[in-house]
């Protein structure tokens, strides 16, 4: 699904005036989670449906040398990424719509086995 940069800033916009603390120059910053949230938040509210936005983090991947130790160290690299941009309240916490619609943001961690 496309859409133009002003009817995604619009979206935007309407999401960052659900949450007071929240910037419209810190989301236009950090265009991938704001745009992951932005079209989330959209389809629950429009489309009337439930909608899980799932961070994942894999503990121990070595593939990348700056792996995620444990499931405290990915939480701590989430939270930085979502400060300033998003209420560092909202993973875990269920937002309802008058359309029936829902959304959630989960941060969780998975550990990958050898």
């Amino acid at each position: 699904m496309t859409t133009s940069p002003r009817a995604w800033l619009q979206c935007v916009m309407r999401c960052v005036s659900a949450w007071p603390r929240a910037s419209t120059s810190r989301w236009t910053a950090n265009y991938q989670l704001s745009n992951r949230v932005a079209w989330a938040w959209r389809t629950a509210q429009n489309g009337g449906v439930p909608v899980v936005l799932l961070y994942l983090g894999f503990i121990g991947d070595k593939y990348f040398p700056d792996d995620f130790v444990d499931r405290e160290h990915w939480h701590r690299v989430m939270g930085a990424y979502m400060n300033g941009v998003l209420p560092l309240n909202l993973p875990g916490r269920t937002i309802k719509f008058d359309g029936g619609g829902s959304f959630v943001m989960l941060v969780k961690a998975l550990p990958l086995s050898a």
